[in-house]
């Protein structure tokens, strides 16, 4: 507990933190820590607002649920703009010059695909009344110097309230996952934690950051809490 002085002062400024009693300022608890945040990657503007992300691309679906929740009070963020986007089975993302990336040196070696002017695995949707979004996309593929990740972005009003990230597929499902399909002709995905240019070896990082996935139909249902200014 926070109290005295300290208590008022943070009392005043953020007005609506949790009163135990007069004097006390409840702490929230580790689910409510912000959420870590991770680079924004190829966001491109003005995605789609759609639940379906799929634009027709191959893969195992994956429902995806997203709460978002204050963290300052922990509470259900309702109204809150929640974008994702991912690359494809073989690690193709919609809407930018796709990177190559060197195996060996992992520098940037040239382009794949120019994509640009398409919208494919990408869209934005509202949360509901329960801070809560719905998303059916893709597990997504690799693609040079990452594991394979999900983005998103939460934005409450402006700009300036954007809080970015990345989401992993477990270990277990995306060897399973990439091994048929769409995804068997890339392969396994051989960059590991240690080579992963953004996370650099923090397992931890991943561990918070995994999506918690379930078997569901043809595909899996997975989901992840998001504690985000709101």
């Amino acid at each position: 507990m926070i109290t005295g002085s300290l208590g008022a002062l943070l009392a005043g400024k953020f007005g609506r933190l949790h009163a135990a009693e007069e004097g006390e300022i409840f702490v929230p608890p580790q689910s409510c820590r912000q959420t870590l945040r991770l680079t924004q990657g190829p966001y491109r503007t003005r995605s789609p607002q759609r639940s379906d992300v799929r634009s027709g691309r191959e893969g195992v679906p994956l429902r995806l649920k997203l709460r978002v929740l204050n963290h300052y009070y922990c509470t259900p963020a309702e109204g809150v703009m929640v974008e994702i986007w991912s690359c494809d089975a073989r690690g193709i993302y919609s809407n930018v010059r796709n990177i190559v990336f060197d195996f060996e040196t992992t520098r940037r070696s040239g382009f794949a695909e120019d994509t640009r002017g398409s919208d494919f695995l990408r869209g934005h949707q509202f949360t509901d009344s329960n801070g809560e979004v719905e998303f059916l996309t893709l597990i997504p593929g690799w693609y040079g110097g990452r594991l394979p990740h999900i983005h998103v972005r939460t934005m409450a009003f402006l700009e300036w309230t954007a809080h970015d990230t990345q989401l992993f597929i477990p270990r277990d499902i995306e060897r399973r996952v990439f091994a048929s399909g769409p995804y068997a002709s890339h392969g396994q995905n051989p960059w590991t934690i240690d080579r992963d240019l953004v996370v650099k070896g923090d397992q931890d990082m991943v561990d918070q950051l995994t999506i918690r996935m379930e078997p569901e139909g043809e595909g899996y249902f997975g989901e992840f809490t998001i504690a985000a200014s709101g």
